[in-house]
């Protein structure tokens, strides 16, 4: 598949996951049943023990760090690739 069908298609399955996000997040009060209400992210105070909500979002911030560390290493790796494509472009003219 050439680059730009791929990118068409991650654009357009993108789309499509964002729209259903409202519908993820209001599924929990149109099926109160099936899904257990909110005990973090709701309007009032959490209702999770202190312990547990610290853990939570001790496990957030760190894998948030993770993320962006990696992030930060793809675009390092990009850039020395295009260096490198760049002085083997020259290198042969």
């Amino acid at each position: 598949m050439d680059p730009a069908a791929r990118a068409r298609f991650a654009a357009v399955l993108g789309i499509c996951g964002m729209v259903e996000v409202p519908f993820i997040h209001l599924s929990v009060y149109m099926f109160p049943t099936l899904h257990p209400m909110p005990i973090v992210l709701k309007p009032g105070a959490p209702s999770l023990p202190w312990s547990m909500l610290s853990t939570w979002l001790f496990s957030l911030g760190v894998f948030t760090l993770l993320y962006v560390g990696f992030v930060v290493q793809r675009y390092a790796l990009s850039y020395l690739r295009e260096q490198l494509e760049a002085v083997g472009e020259v290198g042969h003219a």
